[in-house]
């Protein structure tokens, strides 16, 4: 049986997330943490099936709204939100609320989408045991196939730029960009870094981050779906090399039936062989490292 809890956690900036803890009793054993970072405007209760699946395997699994998105961040101004504090302040916060979860157990980071893209704002990154990504690329209107193109091209030149400034939150979901309205401070940020070939790591947007990322070492896997528009291939590659001292192995899944798309991983329906896959790897990874661990503690 799996329970969720709902809980807040303060970031440094005051700013309060709204977070969820799934447990179960203890039917298999105590395996760590898993810190789900959710995709652009997609809400926490998005990712309950894939969350209480992890939870009866001996995870707590630990979900969360950015601010700007459900109950998180209200008590704030809407304008002054910026995209880059998903990583700075929201994702590293939570990471600290998970390492402690876990006390000596393994936290594993899943980053949907933008959740993937962030992980090298957070400065407690180094504390993770490994990053699973899954769907996460640096979008860039030349990295994908003509309808990627267009579509890329219309949101961060036309309609972001025009609808955002219009109206405050932005449609999201009417114009099919996410699952739920938020800020539009927001939007036209993703706007601006999408339309750099760097995205985020853009000299413009003065985030000093390039050398947390090319020094972020963690063991990381990455699932890719050939039937997902949002993260092409290309696109996908170049957050890969964006984090250059992570050990990933990508695992490239062909277009089928189901299709699994940029959503359909988190999805019982079809995702469930990939949470699996997922959990198999998670173990191969803790037995290397505490075989490793055994072995400095024998030679020393």
């Amino acid at each position: 049986m799996v329970s969720v809890s709902s809980r807040w956690e303060h970031c440094p900036d005051g700013i309060a997330l709204e977070y969820f803890e799934h447990s179960a009793d203890r039917a298999a054993s105590y395996q760590g943490v898993i810190l789900i970072a959710s995709a652009l405007g997609v809400p926490a209760r998005f990712y309950n099936a894939y969350a209480n699946f992890m939870a009866m395997r001996g995870f707590t699994v630990l979900s969360f709204n950015y601010r700007g998105i459900g109950l998180s961040g209200q008590q704030g101004n809407p304008a002054l939100i910026r995209l880059a504090q998903w990583g700075s302040q929201d994702l590293d916060t939570m990471i600290g609320q998970a390492t402690k979860s876990a006390g000596n157990h393994p936290v594993y980071l899943v980053g949907h989408s933008i959740g993937g893209q962030v992980v090298g704002l957070a400065k407690r990154a180094d504390q993770l045991s490994a990053v699973i990504f899954v769907g996460a690329s640096f979008p860039y209107w030349s990295r994908g196939p003509l309808p990627y193109r267009l579509k890329l091209l219309s949101f961060y030149y036309c309609l972001v730029p025009i609808v955002g400034r219009l109206r405050d939150p932005f449609p999201a979901r009417a114009v099919g960009l996410s699952n739920a309205d938020m800020p539009s401070r927001l939007l036209r940020d993703w706007a601006e870094w999408a339309s750099q070939k760097d995205y985020l790591l853009s000299p413009r947007f003065h985030l000093n981050a390039n050398q947390a990322y090319s020094e972020l070492c963690l063991p990381a896997l990455a699932f890719e779906f050939a039937d997902d528009l949002i993260a092409p291939a290309a696109a996908a590659q170049k957050l890969y090399d964006s984090y250059p001292s992570l050990q990933i192995e990508v695992r490239r899944k062909p277009a089928g039936k189901p299709v699994i798309g940029h959503m359909g991983f988190f999805r019982e329906s079809v995702g469930r062989p990939f949470w699996e896959e997922q959990l198999a790897w998670m173990t191969n990874k803790q037995s290397a490292i505490a075989k490793q661990d055994n072995a400095v503690a024998y030679g020393s």
